[in-house]
């Protein structure tokens, strides 16, 4: 499952996954999901935390800031927040878990959007630190994987502060939840699909619709919300990427054509 942002944000809307054994899994919406079902991004974030929670290098964190596409229902994030937190716990050695002293240091919150977040680091990498008479202003414009994203604000120094020297405050942020490269990728792979669809349809094939063309009609023949259909979508992104890219081979290029595997 590699569009886990995605999935997030529409709150309701199902998945079916398969594991590398061929097990096939049915996971209801983000928002849908009851206290034993599986949650993807609760395991997404268990793997993070076994990446950088290791007792043998004396690495342990216990507060981490979750940043967010500024497109985000606040439903959604106090979800993910919940997601993150039980997962990051499973990550950290029971010695840990049982010390109630160093526990109530362990805390998963809100940071700032995402734009912004990339405004802190561009301003910590570059060494760019604001003077007591001199604010700094700073917008991003960030056209991601799923999302755009743009936010402008101020970058001070933080006045009788003794944890921080500096602040940043958000003026204004917006964006598009389906402007996004990926979002893109899947409006070129279903028109792909579409124009080719008589002899897709006749042998069985068919294709997840993309967010974007979600509440139109008159694509029920050939779209459907299943595992399969979810792959066709995705393998038709992969070769429209690499043709994007320019990364097919040359007797392809020449010929104008791509090959993709489905599934029916």
């Amino acid at each position: 499952m590699i569009d886990l942002k995605q999935w997030a944000s529409e709150k309701s809307v199902k998945k079916e996954i398969i594991d590398n054994k061929g097990k096939l899994y049915r996971i209801n919406g983000y928002l849908d999901l009851k206290k034993n079902d599986f949650d993807p991004i609760e395991a997404y974030a268990y793997h993070i935390g076994c990446r950088i929670n290791d007792m043998s290098l004396n690495s342990i964190f216990l507060e981490y800031y979750l940043s967010f596409p500024v497109t985000y229902e606040l439903s959604v994030k106090t979800k993910i927040l919940e997601s993150f937190k039980k997962g990051i716990m499973k990550s950290l050695p029971n010695s840990i878990l049982k010390d109630e002293k160093i526990m109530k240091k362990f805390r998963v919150v809100f940071g700032a959007s995402e734009p912004a977040s990339y405004a802190i680091t561009a301003f910590k990498k570059f060494c760019v630190e604001p003077s007591e008479n001199n604010e700094i202003g700073y917008s991003v414009f960030d056209f991601g994987g799923g999302t755009t994203d743009f936010s402008y604000g101020i970058y001070r120094e933080k006045e009788n502060s003794r944890k921080y020297d500096y602040e940043i405050q958000e003026l204004e942020s917006g964006g598009d939840k389906y402007l996004g490269g990926e979002n893109l990728l899947s409006l070129v792979a279903f028109d792909l699909f579409v124009q080719n669809k008589e002899k897709l349809v006749k042998n069985g094939y068919k294709i997840e619709l993309p967010k974007k063309r979600g509440n139109e009609t008159g694509f029920e023949a050939f779209t459907d919300d299943t595992y399969e259909a979810e792959y066709n979508m995705k393998s038709l992104m992969e070769s429209m990427r690499n043709y994007w890219e320019g990364n097919l081979e040359k007797e392809d290029i020449d010929k104008g054509r791509i090959s993709v595997n489905l599934n029916s």
